[in-house]
């Protein structure tokens, strides 16, 4: 038995056998297990739903901020991403 608060569902499609197919990404459930084995787990605490099926369990508030800090680099870094692309893809385009 547990308490469980969930977040909203976000998909993307991932290609991990070849055909693309929607897997929930970056969901979160915040979580209290009164009766669990581990204490930290009996405390109010959060998982996140890397990608489908694969989790990042038991988070305290200071795990999960690790989490969203290590998410916000990598979303600076695909952003820096988007725009190398965009310049790849403007003279790729000019040298047809």
């Amino acid at each position: 038995m547990w308490c469980q608060v969930d977040s909203t569902v976000v998909c993307l499609p991932i290609n991990s056998n070849g055909t693309p197919e929607n897997m929930r990404v970056l969901s979160a459930t915040l979580n209290m297990l009164p009766f669990a084995e581990s204490i930290a787990l009996r405390a109010p605490h959060v998982s996140v739903e890397v990608v489908q099926d694969e989790w990042i369990e038991g988070l305290d508030p200071d795990g999960l901020a690790t989490v969203i800090g290590t998410l916000r680099e990598r979303l600076v870094h695909l952003e820096s991403m988007q725009g190398r692309l965009e310049v790849a893809r403007a003279e790729w385009r000019a040298s047809r």
